[in-house]
């Protein structure tokens, strides 16, 4: 074996050792803190270190005497590195789901833009936006909904939307739901509602309208087409030029 390789991974497999053996350490003291709940902790950079608590995120010195939590801005990168660690999450658990999952409402122009939206049928400014999917889609913004219900399993609301959803069109069915027409009830050993609504409980969207951008901001509240096709312009020109996101 080359000498130069053997000295090196021999400093490798130390320095790896001395990474576990410090994250034991920071695990036991964070325990202390956050009793009862899933700790993991991931390197970050010389000052700090990344922990995810459950669905959370803080950030802790490495010796775990200080603990961050809310907004943490690197005056260097001119980001909030709390922020940013969410928008990666909300993107990246996103683009991990079967399109199937979503009920779509694709372009009918070229597609430039692909935003999800959390919406309920009976949420009022849910029906103003829906009125304007047609609009998005013919500026290239395809629409994916997570079916958010205002109401607890077997509510006239969740009922609804579960018929909606085990439907033959289910894109239809949402429309005509949010055009306040009744709907024939129809039941399905489907649990894709159940995945919604878990998806939102993972992500904490507990509001309806609420947008995921591309870029895995979150925008809460109703905002006009025009609007719309604005901020989804202006975040692409920042990955263009490549500015903090």
């Amino acid at each position: 074996m080359n000498r130069f390789f053997f000295f090196t991974l021999l400093g490798v497999m130390s320095s790896a050792s001395s990474f576990a053996e410090s994250n034991s350490r920071l695990k036991e003291k964070l325990e202390t803190v956050f009793a009862n709940k899933t700790i993991r902790i991931f390197g970050y950079d010389d000052h700090l270190k990344r922990v995810d608590v459950d669905s959370e995120y803080v950030y802790v010195s490495h010796d775990g005497r200080y603990v961050f939590a809310g907004p943490i801005y690197d005056t260097l990168r001119k980001v909030d590195i709390v922020a940013e660690r969410e928008r990666q999450v909300r993107k990246g658990l996103l683009n991990s789901k079967s399109k199937d999952l979503f009920i779509r409402y694709p372009s009918t122009e070229k597609e430039r833009f692909s935003v999800t939206v959390f919406t309920a049928i009976n949420c009022p400014y849910c029906r103003k936006l829906h009125q304007a999917v047609p609009v998005l889609n013919e500026q290239g913004i395809s629409v994916n909904y997570v079916m958010l219900p205002r109401g607890a399993v077997s509510s006239v609301s969740y009922d609804k939307t579960q018929s909606a959803l085990c439907s033959d069109d289910p894109a239809s069915a949402i429309t005509k739901a949010m055009q306040n027409h009744d709907l024939l009830y129809i039941a399905c050993d489907s649990n894709q509602l159940s995945q919604h609504i878990e998806l939102a409980r993972v992500l904490n969207v507990n509001s309806t309208p609420t947008f995921v951008l591309p870029n895995g901001d979150l925008q809460v509240g109703y905002v006009s087409p025009d609007r719309l096709l604005q901020t989804l312009e202006n975040l692409n020109s920042k990955k263009v030029s490549n500015e903090p996101l």
